[in-house]
């Protein structure tokens, strides 16, 4: 389980955070288990049909996700099936979005999520999944004695509060709009939209089923869904005491009686994935210098040293599998337009076959630019293309834009930062959209600078008393995360350079937020900087 949370978390560094947390829950009313029933047969007697279908109903929901993109193009995902007390099955999903497609406006959230019951009159069916599948079942003040009251409060915080327009982020979640209505008759109860969990409805109509869609806004959230997701099997105490008898004893309160429904049994039995990630995670052995393992015997140690000296383990075989190009036998005299088409097949599909290839007009080179030495780059960048090795985004040759050194020459080749004015300054800036290019920027013109160069890094924790957080979220992680409105792990700075306030320090003085001032002397614990109008000198702790 702590793997498979290292493994997950590992997709995050390489694609960012989830965008989307999904629910699928079984419902043991689907047509398709209804008429596999015999005689007087129930769903809950037949355990072996309810995971299989399950199954199929989720392979089919992460087709229309990640295939057919009802959500935009998807980078990544992970589900991990776990059971409920009686035994349905349920699917936890998280799913990583392209830029393209990420859900950043209320505008976006709204035409995914709702939180809102139906109007009965336009769309009868949508109304009536909602209503039984996706109200939240009575609590509160309708019933204090419900399972999900804690100290007198719904453990799910229902109900929710009227809002008319959707909140994009408060504490890493949103808060959906939840218009305020005339309440619904459903059973005993009467509900509104207080009492609705999120939905999509599209995904709602086709699967008939309890599908909780929430939308991860911020990178806060991350922690606590990856820890949701591999929390762990079920488990009972179970304690058999004698009567007048006192015998507790800590230890044992600590040993797990694991609970086996009999969904869980047959799920386990039929080889179904308990959990699965769109890419695979390589753990690499990592060993630190002066202590790595190594077993002898007495006598030879001389011999254990050589071996180990020549010893693979995973990561060097990695090294070496990078080394070689599996696409070097790869022909560029045909085009593969068929995936795993015969040659026949291939050339019938390609443009000579065409309709329109008669009305082509051809010309005919008379010099082979291909092989001028001034062509080779280009030709060397379209194998990069063919072989996959440009990766997943293609980067133009230099003459196509111009580049970070061309940008900052045409800004600052005129001043001398050695003798640089406020007033050369303050008119002079380069904006970026993302904090990775900034920080690429600022330390390319850093290099320009004279003097030496000081580095200050944070200090990043876990402010939490739980030592299993420490594990789950190691330093390293932290380090690596570039939050908007927190300075880099690593902050470069010279002196004669500018840089720009990200929290209010002193507003009366006017130290706030986005005031930019220039460095004038750098020591270890505290930063000397002047405002960019050269007016006045402040101490940056």
């Amino acid at each position: 389980m702590q793997q498979n949370y290292q493994d997950s978390m590992a997709m995050v560094r390489k694609f960012g955070k989830p965008d989307l947390f999904l629910t699928f829950t079984c419902n043991p009313s689907w047509s398709e288990i209804l008429n596999s029933m015999e005689g007087v047969q129930r769903p809950e007697d037949r355990p072996d049909i309810i995971v299989r279908i399950f199954n199929m109903k989720l392979k089919e929901l992460l087709e229309d996700i990640c295939k057919h993109g009802i959500f935009g193009t998807v980078l990544a995902y992970i589900y991990v099936i776990e059971f409920q007390k009686r035994g349905l099955p349920h699917a936890h999903i998280l799913l990583t979005l392209d830029s393209e497609s990420k859900i950043s406006t209320k505008d976006d959230i709204d035409k995914f999520v709702s939180a809102e019951l139906p109007d009965p009159c336009t769309d009868l069916r949508l109304f009536q999944i909602v209503t039984k599948c996706m109200v939240q079942g009575s609590c509160g003040t309708i019933n204090i004695n419900s399972p999900c009251m804690r100290d007198g409060q719904c453990c799910k915080s229902f109900p929710k509060q009227f809002k008319d327009d959707t909140e994009e982020n408060v504490n890493g979640y949103p808060i959906y709009r939840r218009r305020a209505t005339e309440p619904v008759q459903v059973g005993k109860y009467s509900i509104d939209n207080r009492w609705v969990v999120p939905y999509n409805p599209w995904l709602l109509k086709k699967f008939n089923a309890h599908i909780n869609v929430e939308v991860c806004a911020s990178v806060k959230s991350v922690k606590y869904l990856y820890k949701y997701v591999y929390k762990g099997h079920d488990a009972a105490s179970v304690k058999i005491q004698k009567e007048g008898a006192l015998d507790h004893d800590e230890i044992l309160s600590f040993v797990e009686g694991r609970y086996v429904s009999a969904p869980e049994a047959m799920w386990r039995l039929n080889e179904f994935n308990l959990s699965h990630k769109s890419h695979t995670v390589v753990r690499l052995a990592v060993h630190l210098p002066q202590q790595q393992p190594i077993v002898y015997q007495d006598g030879q140690e001389a011999q254990a040293i050589e071996r180990a000296a020549l010893r693979k383990t995973i990561l060097t075989s990695w090294f070496e599998l990078n080394k070689n190009d599996p696409s070097a036998h790869i022909s560029y005299s045909y085009i593969p337009v068929i995936l795993r088409g015969s040659r026949t097949l291939t050339v019938a599909s390609s443009l000579k076959k065409h309709a329109l290839w008669l009305k082509f007009h051809k010309l005919y080179l008379t010099k082979n630019m291909r092989a001028l030495e001034s062509e080779r780059d280009f030709g060397a960048w379209l194998l990069d293309i063919g072989e996959k090795k440009s990766g997943s985004t293609i980067q133009l040759p230099l003459r196509c834009y111009p580049s970070i050194q061309d940008l900052i020459h045409q800004l600052y080749s005129d001043i001398d930062f050695s003798s640089v004015t406020p007033q050369e300054l303050k008119d002079r800036a380069i904006l970026t959209v993302n904090n990775e290019r900034s920080m690429e920027i600022n330390n390319k013109v850093l290099e320009f600078m004279p003097g030496n160069e000081t580095v200050y890094k944070a200090v990043d924790m876990i402010m939490s008393e739980d030592p299993q957080d420490q594990v789950t979220f190691p330093e390293e992680f932290l380090n690596s995360l570039t939050p908007t409105g927190l300075p880099p792990y690593e902050l470069k700075l010279k002196i004669g350079c500018i840089v720009m306030l990200l929290r209010n320090l002193a507003p009366s003085k006017g130290l706030c937020n986005g005031t930019r001032l220039i460095i004038t002397k750098l020591q270890q614990n505290i930063i000397q900087a002047k405002s960019i109008d050269g007016t006045e000198t402040f101490l940056i702790p």
